[in-house]
């Protein structure tokens, strides 16, 4: 019964009958329009609650703050974050960082001419002292300067960009796919090769809509 519940109510939201900000109609009023127990009511708003869509607000009842449910392919989050306990300290190592002409898929996805040069840095990710993922990020050579200088095992690549030109991110998109891990994908994750993986593309634009990475 709160399966069903929940599902009435996520479609509600999702499809805007409750917008952000509404109010949804709160245990007691479940009970009397659905004729549920009040551990059934009770359930499917935990389910909304643990989906991002709803939270309690004391004297007034349960407020919408998403439209979309957390775990939707729209919404994105840290991979380290949602993961990653707290007490274990996550580290980043680099693989290689050099100015290079750039790669055939990566001069597309930022717009630039075939053989230009680009900065391109690789880390592995770890969660302690185990391999979480492997990260090749490109930047067009000369968009944030004295990059190659810089040394991102200890510093944030972001917050050094936004710092050294004001470069800020508008939106991104993102391409999730699976599959099978190369040797040097398997040798710097510790995993066999042949092993699944995800492959993540994403391309960051600026406050211009320029894509820069």
């Amino acid at each position: 019964m709160y399966s069903q519940l929940y599902d009435i109510l996520f479609q509600d939201i999702v499809g805007g009958v409750y917008l952000v900000g509404d109010l949804i109609p709160s245990e007691s009023e479940l009970m009397r329009q659905f004729g549920v127990s009040r551990a059934t009511a009770r359930k499917a708003m935990e389910m909304l609650t643990n989906n991002g869509l709803i939270t309690g607000r004391r004297g007034k009842g349960s407020e919408v703050i998403s439209n979309v449910p957390s775990n939707s392919l729209q919404y994105v989050t840290s991979c380290m974050k949602k993961n990653v306990s707290d007490n274990v300290v996550p580290q980043k190592h680099v693989v290689d960082a050099d100015v290079a002409p750039i790669s055939k898929n990566a001069d597309q996805a930022l717009e630039l001419e075939e053989g230009v040069t680009s900065f391109r840095l690789r880390r592995v990710r770890y969660s302690g002292d185990k391999p979480f993922y492997l990260e090749t990020i490109y930047y067009e050579d000369g968009c944030v300067p004295y990059i190659e200088e810089r040394d991102f095992s200890k510093e944030s690549l972001r917050a050094f960009s936004y710092n050294s030109c004001g470069i800020s991110w508008k939106r991104a998109t993102q391409n999730i796919r699976a599959v099978v891990a190369n040797a040097g994908q398997a040798d710097r994750l510790n995993i066999k090769e042949g092993d699944p993986l995800l492959l993540i593309k994403r391309v960051s634009f600026d406050k211009q809509t320029v894509p820069r990475e």
